[in-house]
């Protein structure tokens, strides 16, 4: 049934049942039920697309730029629909950044919605990076932008910095920087994300309680050699903005990673 439901996306038309609240909630609650982890299983994975699709509906709706989206869609042939889709998402979200403007109204996905797909994708966080990179085509700037107007919409909610770090800021820098090693190659996403950066890093910590696996810690590493080794451009504040979240991630196991990564950085600074 949600593999129908995803199906039917490849109609733009279908974008104006997908902009509700209730079914990014509805499927926030499908991948909670879903144990271990949701992200191991296709099942889990597309309920996660939908999703991220749906809550980008309902960005662009209430922006007022939905129609537009689909009538751009509609032009387009079918195979340019979804990038066509994710860069209207992309370049809202940067636009709305850079206005220093709500993404999204008060009220629209409730706290307790967000808290739950929140801890959700830390309890995930492996998988996520996996997931992101091999897929490479699901943009979630405007999930990380979302989920970063909770963080600062919950800051007052906690009497102690401490236990608004450890709920909230902690999960959401964790995933926004996995995430930002494996933005897609698509440039309106990659200038959402390291916009978003900018106010994202405000609240980040140089040092990390929560210690990764040899697996993961491999991933990262090779992860960050894939994007440096990227014909895409790559300027020294965004190596030193990925550097930043990697280096503390780095355990006995990866050492053999670590050569290449210092090469490449050589390499891009001395292009400069």
């Amino acid at each position: 049934m949600l593999t129908a439901l995803l199906d039917e996306i490849q109609d733009p038309e279908q974008l104006r049942f997908m902009a509700q609240p209730d079914l990014v909630s509805g499927c926030v609650s499908l991948i909670a039920s879903v144990k271990p982890s949701a992200l191991q299983y296709e099942y889990g994975y597309v309920c996660f697309r939908i999703l991220v699709i749906s809550l980008n509906a309902c960005v662009m709706k209430h922006a007022g730029c939905l129609e537009e989206t689909i009538g751009h869609m509609n032009s387009a042939s079918p195979a340019e629909r979804p990038s066509t889709f994710w860069g209207a998402s992309s370049w809202l979200v940067y636009q709305k950044s850079r206005g220093n403007e709500q993404i999204i109204p008060d009220q629209l996905f409730s706290e307790d919605m967000l808290d739950q797909l929140l801890k959700l994708l830390y309890h995930d966080e492996k998988l996520l990076l996996t997931v992101s990179k091999r897929t490479s085509s699901l943009g979630l700037s405007g999930l990380m932008s979302v989920l970063f107007a909770h963080l600062v919409a919950t800051e007052e909610r906690y009497r102690f910095k401490d236990d608004h770090f450890r709920e909230i800021i902690r999960p959401y820098i964790r995933i926004f920087w996995r995430y930002l090693i494996v933005t897609p190659e698509v440039e309106a996403e990659e200038i959402a994300m390291f916009d978003l950066h900018s106010r994202v890093s405000l609240y980040a910590r140089l040092y990390d309680e929560r210690p990764v696996d040899v697996e993961d810690s491999i991933n990262l590493v090779q992860a960050l050699n894939d994007r440096l080794e990227s014909p895409r451009p790559v300027s020294p504040i965004a190596v030193a903005a990925m550097l930043r979240f990697v280096a503390p991630q780095v355990v006995p196991g990866c050492e053999h990673l670590i050569p290449t990564t210092v090469k490449l950085c050589i390499e891009i600074l001395d292009s400069c």
